[in-house]
């Protein structure tokens, strides 16, 4: 079994790894955020269970998922798009 000091030496590490990771990702999303809209969805129960299955799952919140799947369809829509313009031109 580890030592209580060794115990002590990695949770102390570990705390300062997590602070310094969330410090950096809370920044990154501070620069990502400045424009956003908030918004309201209302949703049935069924779907709302099921999408925070499908975000727990993932290791999302619901919202970051939904913001994920915006921007994949956007991503999408736009490559399809342009694939549209090359085969017209």
């Amino acid at each position: 079994m580890p030592s209580k000091k060794w115990q002590k030496k990695l949770a102390s590490d570990l705390e300062a790894s997590y602070t310094a990771v969330t410090a950096s990702n809370l920044e990154a999303l501070g620069e990502e955020m400045k424009d956003e809209a908030k918004i309201q969805l209302r949703l049935p129960a069924d779907i709302r269970d099921w999408f925070k299955q499908y975000s727990d799952q993932r290791n999302r919140s619901m919202n970051g998922q939904m913001i994920e799947l915006i921007k994949e369809k956007r991503d999408k829509e736009k490559r399809e798009a342009e694939k549209g313009k090359a085969s017209n031109a």
